[in-house]
């Protein structure tokens, strides 16, 4: 694993079986990954414990708080 931050990335639906293996990749990489997933069908545990997690679906006016908080 590197140890190097690379830069934040936002990642949608990340607690999907696919959304976490990019997380991983993303985290392994450098990255501080972002996860915005409602869990449907996600899973909170499949996550690494320094990701950012918040339980938002996408649609939901909610999202706009998150994208704010992130950019601030």
């Amino acid at each position: 694993m590197l140890d190097v931050n690379i830069g934040e990335v936002t990642c949608t639906g990340g607690a999907g079986f696919i959304g976490s293996h990019v997380v991983d990749l993303f985290v392994q990489l450098g990255y501080e990954p972002l996860v915005v997933d409602n869990l449907q069908s996600g899973n909170r545990e499949v996550l690494p414990p320094q990701v950012r997690y918040y339980h938002v679906d996408i649609t939901s006016p909610q999202i706009k708080a998150v994208i704010e908080k992130k950019r601030g």
